[in-house]
């Protein structure tokens, strides 16, 4: 996720901006560290995007991929290290007469931003995607010759936010994505940084993550059902219900793994010097 390139997705290419205060997009440092936080505030807790997290994300799908978004999926980053961000993918309906608009255009993007406003990116960052849904991070399909092949590009930072240009492409898709690159700031500065501890998690903690996976998975098999059932035989509607379906669903499986982890994350502040290089990583934002 993670700006003096051209990003080439395919056969289309898109010209990347320097990232600023306020990108390019108009998106700012505070609106993607909102919307990324809330993402995983939602998914520790084992529920659906909620209001104010879809808010948040609209907020950012508006101003990426314009105002016509018919639905937005997102993935926070797994684990923030003086960076948090987000990957996402918005479903733009096509026109394709005067009385329907089909959703078969999908916008992807990914936005990271500093944890600490005082600190800025320098260097570069690199991004890495595939249009497959393997584990997190880089995770490449395999070309006609037998050789991995995705696409790998490379950004110059600069500022504390950044925003990858959109990729448009027919049909439905999203992408995986790692970052990594240079936070700098003040001598001395204490950074914002989420590390994994030891948490061993009790029978009774576990029992009770399963029982409330189990009720979140009938209520989403539930929620499918009736969506199927709305949408009648519009196959449109029925694709998107599909897609929503599989997004709750991988989000509830990985709320309940989290649940029954023996770790969990924790905030630290620690003090950086000059540099400090970060790692982060993401999902694609839905599954096909």
């Amino acid at each position: 996720m993670i700006a003096a390139a051209t990003l080439a997705v395919g056969s289309a290419a898109f010209a990347a901006v320097p990232a600023t205060a306020a990108t390019a997009s108009g998106v700012t440092r505070g609106e993607v560290l909102a919307a990324a936080s809330a993402l995983r505030a939602d998914r520790a807790q084992q529920i659906d995007p909620s209001a104010p997290t879809q808010s948040a994300l609209d907020v950012l799908a508006a101003k990426v991929c314009g105002p016509n978004v018919l639905e937005t999926f997102a993935q926070p980053v797994e684990t923030p290290n003086s960076v948090d961000g987000l990957a996402v993918t918005s479903l733009v309906p096509t026109v394709t007469d005067s009385s329907s608009r089909i959703p078969t255009t999908s916008c992807s993007f990914t936005a990271i931003a500093t944890l600490d406003g005082r600190a800025t990116f320098s260097g570069e960052a690199h991004v890495f995607s595939a249009n497959n849904f393997g584990p997190i991070g880089i995770e490449s399909t395999i070309s006609a010759a037998g050789q991995p092949s995705f696409t790998s590009n490379v950004y110059s930072l600069s500022s504390n936010v950044f925003v990858s240009p959109a990729v448009i492409e027919s049909g439905y898709s999203a992408y995986n994505i790692q970052a990594e690159g240079l936070v700098k700031g003040p001598d001395s500065q204490r950074v914002l940084t989420s590390v994994k501890i030891a948490d061993k998690k009790s029978k009774a903690e576990k029992k009770a993550a399963k029982k409330a996976y189990s009720k979140r998975t009938k209520a989403i098999k539930k929620s499918f059902a009736k969506a199927k059932r709305k949408a009648g035989s519009n196959a449109e509607k029925k694709a998107v219900a599909r897609m929503t379906y599989a997004t709750r669903r991988a989000s509830a499986k990985a709320a309940y793994r989290y649940a029954v982890a023996d770790y969990k994350l924790v905030n630290q502040r620690t003090k950086v010097a000059d540099e400090r290089r970060f790692l982060v990583k993401a999902y694609a934002a839905f599954p096909i």
